[in-house]
């Protein structure tokens, strides 16, 4: 009998969104890209289109766990990577059920604290618990300027407030990277996302496409890392192809609705 490759899996934690736009089934196509296999984790239903969210209805922990639990008992994930999770009860399963993954594999934090247009995910308190319970076991921890400062990073205005607020969250959280995104920043040419490690700076420089945005953004950008991190990639290189991919998929984003575009070729 011929041999067969093993699949690079990546266990994929977050919400389902319905709109195909975000959440997991964002992570499966990024995987999918860097051709490892998603192996998605619900935590919760994230009722919305493209044009916002209605509301979520969160998954109960023991369920969260049960799915986690079932998949490692069968496979070896190559990474992690870890989106919205909707209470502090839901952290605290999650953060018991990785642990022998921890420092094993890479794992990549997507801070999915609110979206764009609708309801919050997370209370400070759900914050919090995070901090303490998951964010030091991440190889990179991903938030947006919005998201830092609700990790204390306070105002962010300008490149060196990145700076600034990526040393924060370094200090603050454990991570042994912060990749802080900039797509919100009022820089009119460019989206500047910047990696810090502790000691070193990286830019990531994509120029910014007029006249539309698109959903999802977030999720593939940290799903790619981890695929890529699934590969073997360190996080700098990792973090290169994957703005690179997505600042592609930016640029060929579909409308299927009314709101945002759908990001892919």
């Amino acid at each position: 009998m011929p041999d067969h490759a093993t699949l690079p899996t990546v266990l994929c934690i977050g919400g389902l969104d319905p709109s195909g736009g975000a959440g997991l089934f964002a992570d499966a196509r990024a995987c999918a890209a860097f051709g490892t296999l998603a192996l998605p984790v619900a935590t919760a239903l994230v009722p919305q289109n493209t044009r916002g969210v209605k509301s979520i209805e969160a998954v109960a922990p023991h369920v969260i766990a049960a799915q986690i639990e079932i998949l490692l008992e069968d496979i070896a994930p190559a990474a992690v990577k870890i989106g919205l999770i909707p209470n502090a009860l839901a952290v605290e399963a999650i953060a018991a059920c990785l642990q022998s993954l921890r420092g094993a594999v890479p794992i990549v934090v997507d801070t999915v604290f609110a979206p764009t247009s609708g309801p919050i995910f997370n209370d400070n308190a759900t914050i919090e618990v995070l901090r303490s319970q998951i964010l030091g076991m991440a190889t990179v921890v991903t938030p947006n300027t919005l998201e830092a400062r609700r990790l204390g990073a306070g105002e962010i205005g300008d490149l060196e407030g990145m700076k600034r607020a990526a040393r924060v969250i370094f200090e603050r959280t454990g991570a042994q990277n912060v990749l802080l995104k900039g797509g919100h920043m009022d820089d009119p040419e460019f989206a500047i996302d910047l990696l810090f490690d502790g000691a070193e700076w990286m830019e990531l420089r994509a120029r910014r496409e007029k006249g539309y945005e698109v959903r999802g953004t977030g999720c593939l950008l940290a799903s790619a890392l981890a695929a890529n991190g699934a590969n073997g990639k360190t996080p700098r290189d990792a973090a290169r192809e994957a703005k690179s991919w997505l600042s592609d998929q930016f640029r060929g984003a579909r409308v299927v609705g009314g709101g945002r575009r759908i990001a892919g070729p």
